[in-house]
């Protein structure tokens, strides 16, 4: 999927997580575009782009995020693109192994963090001539696998976030959409996929045969957010080579 090299009108994008793995790579898509911007993340960004900058914030600290989104607003005007891409996996291998504090640590910032992020995104998009968020959710907002239950509840909980924060802002100019990527190899896949039975298992049932590049999800990203209408909106697009399709 391409599109014609442009930014969103007037504006710039904001990038939570966007230091590595799917949400680096749209950086740098959207660098190639054009696009200036800022990346939230609890790490650096790690290269030099023209017109980017990194603001280190704990995105699961909702001080921290409000303390972020105030000192913003006093600078710019409202970003035209937020893309919510921060997430962490779980440790537990099943649902018996899941304990209160795994379980609080995955969604503080899988689901509670892109909430709030996205929420006063949308405020101040909406007070400041429109925009697009685009959650970052997964496969397994959908199907279900016996590893990681926190994570793929949390996941569902972004779809939701979406539609509600959608129907919000349909009148005021803002579209909400998510993107639900398959397996995707970046830092955070590369602890399983150092494991030869499930990578041979996770591929098979994959039937585009191998594991998404953190570019492809990228480039789907960047296309919805530099779409010139607010029509599409409360959608997911999945990117899965193919899985849910069984």
């Amino acid at each position: 999927m391409t599109t014609a090299s442009r930014q969103p009108a007037d504006g710039w994008a904001l990038v939570a997580g966007g230091a590595s793995g799917i949400g680096a790579a749209t950086v740098r898509r959207l660098a190639g575009h054009g696009v200036h911007g800022v990346v939230l993340d609890r790490d650096p960004f790690p290269d030099d782009l023209a017109g980017w900058e990194t603001h280190v914030v704990d995105l699961g600290d909702p001080q921290a995020i409000d303390d972020e989104i105030a000192r913003l607003h006093d600078a710019f005007s409202a970003p035209r693109l937020l893309v919510n891409a921060a997430g962490v996996n779980g440790s537990a291998s099943s649902a018996y192994d899941v304990d209160s504090h795994e379980w609080d640590r995955v969604h503080a910032i899988n689901l509670r963090g892109a909430f709030l992020l996205a929420r006063d995104v949308l405020a101040w998009m909406r007070d400041d001539g429109g925009g697009s968020i685009i959650n970052v959710a997964s496969q397994l907002a959908t199907a279900v696998v016996r590893a990681n239950p926190h994570y793929q509840v949390a996941k569902a909980g972004v779809l939701q976030v979406t539609r509600t924060l959608a129907l919000e802002g349909a009148a005021d100019g803002v579209s909400v959409n998510s993107v639900s990527p398959g397996i995707v190899t970046t830092p955070m896949t590369d602890r399983v996929m150092a494991d030869p039975e499930w990578t041979r298992d996770r591929l098979a049932r994959i039937p585009a045969g191998r594991f998404a590049h953190p570019e492809e999800v990228a480039e789907v990203i960047v296309a919805i957010g530099l779409l010139e209408t607010s029509y599409l909106t409360g959608s997911e697009i999945v990117v899965d080579g193919g899985y849910l399709l069984q």
